[in-house]
């Protein structure tokens, strides 16, 4: 006799916990002919039995499908067991913590009842979803017909959730959830209760210097490229682009030296794809249109004007003058120089 040639076993589908448990398992096997054959796009006579103890044991169910089902272009056939037509037992009764059970499949390869092919193997796993369905009839006033858990459960500890104030995002500090420095009301605040931005960070520290934010790159061997803050938006074309309009680079302008020094640059987009610098603060000097300044201010450009302040005579003489002040005099179209406690006109 040719036995049938087996792909999966079992599939058992699952329902959520308070539910009921779907009363089907699929089945598919290949079905071949008593020459080795595959038997292809073709209906097939197929009984399922369920039995219970051994190989010959006791027959707790047996069915069979009407129509056929009927096999692909591989000679795959798939069943629902417990979905066909009864011919002994209840499919829903069986009870699967009383095993062992097993399985015995017969085909007929030409649709008929004449099984000539047949097979039987031992389920080796219990159909869990529907043994879990026992728990839904439990009564949990006297707690009786509960499904056996012994071995299963043999003890317990429960975390100590702790205490946790309004709004406040909990952090776990190895014993318990406690709660952190970050509130959130919409708003998120770091060190504050009232954040009034999306993002509100605030240290109430006097003594000395005190960090509030740190960046650090600690990767990175390009000093043009040390650590960045970008300032994004979007443009008003292409459905939105999202744009680097502005960025701050803090910048290393020697590497590879304990005695380093630091730099601040400031970079501005001046078209649709490239970010300029336009400023650089490196150690007491600032740089306008140039990388590597040589004074306290150093403007470069083959483009533009250096402008200084322009304003009348009745606002001139508003300021607290010192030495070395300089404007442009609008009331009378001159320079203006502080020299020595008096307005000069050049």
């Amino acid at each position: 006799m040719k036995k049938l040639y087996i792909i999966s076993s079992f599939v058992l589908f699952t329902a959520s916990l308070f539910s009921q448990p779907p009363q089907k398992m699929s089945y598919q096997c290949v079905v071949r002919n008593s020459t080795g054959i595959l038997v292809t796009n073709q209906e097939v006579g197929v009984k399922v039995s369920i039995i219970k103890g051994s190989l010959t044991g006791i027959l707790v169910y047996e069915e069979n499908y009407i129509p056929n089902p009927q096999t692909n272009d591989n000679g795959l056939v798939t069943v629902e067991i417990g979905g066909g037509t009864p011919l002994t037992g209840t499919f829903s009764t069986i009870d699967w913590s009383s095993g062992p059970y097993f399985l015995k499949t017969e085909t007929d390869p030409t649709g008929g009842t004449d099984y000539t092919i047949s097979g039987t193997s031992q389920l080796l796993s219990v159909p869990y979803a529907f043994y879990s369905g026992t728990a839904q009839t439990a009564n949990y006033d006297n707690l009786s017909n509960l499904p056996d858990l012994s071995g299963y459960i043999t003890g317990e500890t429960d975390p100590e959730v702790g205490l946790n104030s309004t709004n406040y995002i909990p952090k776990w500090n190895g014993t318990s959830l406690i709660s952190s420095s970050v509130f959130d009301n919409g708003n998120v605040g770091i060190g504050t209760t009232v954040p009034t931005f999306p993002l509100t960070l605030e240290k109430n520290t006097f003594a000395g210097l005190s960090d509030i934010l740190a960046l650090n790159n600690l990767q990175s061997p390009n000093p043009a490229n040390a650590v960045s803050i970008n300032f994004r938006m979007r443009d008003n074309v292409g459905g939105g682009n999202e744009l680097v309009f502005a960025r701050i680079r803090a910048i290393s302008t020697t590497i590879l030296n304990p005695d380093q020094t630091g730099a601040l640059a400031i970079d501005t987009r001046t078209n649709s794809s490239t970010l300029n610098e336009v400023m650089r603060i490196q150690g007491s000097n600032v740089g306008i249109g140039t990388t590597s300044p040589q004074g306290v201010l150093d403007v470069s450009s083959t483009s533009g004007a250096f402008i200084v302040p322009r304003m009348t005579t009745t606002q001139r003489d508003a300021l607290t003058a010192v030495n070395g002040m300089i404007i442009y005099n609008t009331s009378g179209n001159q320079f203006n120089f502080y020299e020595n406690g008096a307005w000069v006109l050049k």
